[in-house]
């Protein structure tokens, strides 16, 4: 007894040691970033800072939830919220409530990198056992060049955040169908967070292991144990997300637009390697490192089964972000056109990042195994050198934009209310908040009425315009109406000289619900998709809220139950 205390205690210890040395590592990637006091703004930032602007403002309220925006997004009622994970951009609105915005996404943005690390970790850890090989992973995975452009370099946050989860979903996978399927609860835990992240990174994921689990019946015959460890999986799935899973059902009606799907922004696989080989953070490469265990992976893997699949699943990727693949073929056969939610096929690259890592790991972990004592921690530090200097090579462009020290790139008030910022334009605590008076360059109108979502095209759509513009309608004559943004609500403030048809510049969706003076009345539905009702002569306040459904409430408070559940018995 004595002897296991005294194992376990020294486990405990070690796996501390780890945590702190992934605190460092964190650290080191945010620091000179939070020393400059400066964001440099990006096509993708506008619409993931709006959404944390929105949920910031909402807790300054006391309101936890949000559902719509009333206070970014112009206070047009967008309902992106409903549709688009906001989870984990709750520490980051969270931090703002304490320290200044700069900082607080910094500090975000360290904490994600901190949690990718830890997520890696534990996945190789269960995978390999090997602790010193886990740590290599974590470092590599997380400073994969397509990891480093979604986070600091792009802002493409949703994508960048379920790129944390990545390795959970896929040890879950491998412990339900070949390892010790008593941790079934990872699987379901990775596909939970990675849905509370990003829709589509959900839906890629979901297919890459619906084609795992059909290649998988076909070689290996599946245990009771193993398929009961696979339903449990699904049912705590349900349990944890049915909650975010819900204004999918209830207000995704047919008359809102979706984004539009197809196969865009293809590379070839020449410009795959020449661009990992440049080790800049973006989006057509994967890194120096990575791109080397695509090269050289085969000759150590090639006595190892369970590896040589890893390594294959990392070659397969990678040729799925290329036009290897006909995708111009593809978006050409109707019956195969869902496959157009993938939209941009470099998406691929967090796959092929995730098990290039791995093989990557076994490079150095067999490297590793000709060496003992202190040369074998040596060689180990160099390793985690070249890492670290390998991140600081691909961010190198990201830190050159925040150390600009041309005032004209400080970014200033719009002269145009209808202007979109500059790419690569300044924010810092003192003007911060000028950024939300720009038009979102990608995202603005995403999840408006069909009538009014202008794909990215305000300035070429009138609907759209007039209500980011807050234009209200009485009797068809355009008139700018006072508000006050509340939170998943807005009041507007009328006087009217006669009895008049008011239009509103206020999307609404099926829960959306309007009182005048705090009484509820009934509303139709304009031709911009907003809402449009009769008031009469004198003054009139107009609320607008969204209101979901009490089992909403009740399906979250599930979540929390099955959350804490999870905590008490494993």
């Amino acid at each position: 007894m004595a002897e296991n205390f005294l194992s376990k205690r020294t486990e405990w210890g070690k796996t501390l040691g780890t945590l702190l040395l992934f605190v460092v590592f964190s650290i080191i990637f945010i620091y000179f970033f939070i020393r400059s006091g400066k964001l440099a703004v990006s096509v993708d930032s506008g619409f993931h800072f709006s959404r944390a602007e929105e949920i910031y403002q909402n807790l300054k309220d006391k309101q936890l939830f949000t559902f719509i925006a009333t206070h970014a997004f112009h206070g047009s009622g967008a309902g992106s919220f409903l549709f688009y994970p906001t989870v984990f951009l709750y520490p980051w609105a969270i931090l703002r409530l304490f320290v200044e915005p700069v900082a607080a996404f910094y500090l975000w943005y360290g904490g994600m990198l901190f949690l990718t690390l830890c997520c890696a970790y534990y996945a190789m850890r269960r995978f390999a056992g090997d602790r010193l090989r886990a740590i290599l992973f974590a470092l590599f995975y997380t400073i994969g060049a397509y990891h480093l452009y979604l986070g600091i370099m792009n802002y493409v946050l949703g994508e960048f955040i379920a790129y944390t989860f990545l390795p959970l979903v896929f040890c879950g996978f491998y412990e339900v169908f070949f390892g010790d399927e008593k941790h079934w609860p990872v699987l379901a835990v990775g596909m939970t967070l990675i849905f509370y992240s990003h829709i589509l990174s959900t839906v890629i994921t979901v297919g890459t292991l619906a084609i795992l689990f059909i290649v998988t019946l076909c070689f290996k015959k599946i245990t009771r144990n193993r398929w009961s460890a696979l339903v449990k999986a699904c049912l705590l799935t349900l349990a944890l997300s049915a909650w975010q899973l819900l204004p999918f059902l209830t207000d995704h009606t047919k008359e809102l637009a979706d984004p539009p799907f197809g196969f865009w922004f293809l590379c070839s696989m020449q410009e795959i390697w020449a661009r990992s080989l440049e080790n800049i953070a973006n989006n057509h490469g994967i890194g120096f490192a990575l791109i080397l265990a695509a090269l050289f992976g085969w000759y150590f893997v090639k006595n190892a089964p369970k590896e040589r699949y890893v390594y294959l699943l990392g070659i397969v990727f990678l040729i799925l972000a290329t036009d290897l693949v006909p995708y111009g073929l593809l978006n050409e056969i109707k019956s195969l056109a869902f496959l157009q939610t993938i939209q941009f096929p470099y998406r691929f690259l967090a796959y092929a990042s995730l098990f290039l890592a791995a093989t990557l790991s076994l490079i150095f972990s067999e490297m590793l195994t000709h060496f003992k004592g202190r040369q074998k921690y040596f060689l180990c530090g160099l390793i985690i050198i070249f890492g670290l200097g390998s991140y600081f090579s691909s961010v190198l462009p990201a830190l050159q934009r925040v150390k600009n020290q041309d005032p004209a790139a400080i970014l200033a008030p719009p002269t145009d209310k209808l202007q979109i910022s500059e790419d690569g334009k300044l924010l810092t605590k003192e003007n911060y908040a000028n950024f939300f008076k720009y038009v979102i360059t990608y995202g603005e109108t995403d999840y408006f009425p069909k009538v009014a979502f202008s794909y990215n095209k305000i300035l070429e759509h009138p609907k759209a315009q007039g209500i980011i513009l807050q234009k209200a309608y009485i009797d068809g004559r355009p008139q700018n109406v006072q508000t006050k943004a509340l939170a998943n609500a807005k009041k507007y403030y009328l006087t009217l000289g006669k009895a008049a048809k008011v239009d509103l510049p206020f999307v609404v969706y099926a829960r959306t619900k309007v009182t005048v003076d705090g009484k509820e009345v009934p509303f139709k539905v304009s031709s911009r998709g907003t809402a449009v009702l009769t008031l009469p002569k004198g003054k009139s306040v107009v609320t607008l809220r969204y209101a979901p459904p009490k089992i909403y409430y009740v399906l979250w408070g599930l979540a929390v139950i099955s959350w804490l559940s999870l905590l008490v018995i494993f």
